[in-house]
C-alpha cells in the first residue's frame, strides 16, 4: 500500500506513520504538487491540501483519510460519486476541541503544553483538563 501524506509541514508525519505500516510506503509531497504525486497512490492524507474531483481522477486512491476533523478541503460530493471513501478524526473524543474553545475565547493563541505549569507545581494534567472544560462544556463556535 502507498499512503500520500499532502503536506511537508509536519516533518514528524511521516516517519512516524511508517513505523506504525512497516511493510507500506509512506511519500510526503508538497501541497502544490500533490498531482504529480499520485501515480500508485491508494490512500491519501489531505491534511491541508484541496483534494476535489480533479485531484480523485488524476489518482487511482479509494481512501481519504484526514488526520483531523475538518474536511473542508475535500469534495465530499465528487468522493461519493466516484465511490472513494472518506474517514477522519472526530474531535469530541480527543479533547482538541475544547482546547480550541478556550484559546479561541481568551483570544489568546493556544499554548504548546497548556498544562505544562501544572505539571510543575505536582498536579495531574488530566484533573485540570477536566475542571477547564466544565465551564465551556456545550458551548459552540461560530
Amino acid at each position: 500500500m502507498r499512503v500520500l501524506i499532502c503536506s511537508e509541514h509536519f516533518p514528524i508525519a511521516r516517519p512516524t506513520l511508517q513505523a506504525r505500516l512497516p511493510h507500506d510506503e509512506v511519500l510526503t509531497c508538497p501541497a502544490d504538487a500533490v498531482l504529480a504525486a499520485l501515480p500508485g497512490v491508494d490512500v491519501v492524507i489531505p491534511a491541508m491540501a484541496r483534494v476535489d474531483g480533479a485531484v480523485m481522477d488524476a489518482g487511482h486512491f479509494r481512501l481519504i483519510q484526514q488526520w483531523g476533523a475538518g474536511l473542508e478541503g475535500v469534495d465530499l460530493a465528487a468522493a461519493r460519486a466516484r465511490g472513494v471513501w472518506v474517514a477522519n478524526v472526530p474531535s469530541s473524543a480527543t479533547g482538541n476541541a475544547t482546547a480550541v474553545a478556550e484559546a479561541a475565547r481568551q483570544g489568546a493563541p493556544h499554548p504548546a503544553d497548556p498544562y505544562q505549569a501544572d505539571r510543575a507545581a505536582g498536579q495531574r494534567p488530566a484533573q485540570r483538563r477536566a475542571e477547564h472544560a466544565r465551564p465551556h462544556a456545550g458551548l459552540r463556535l461560530g
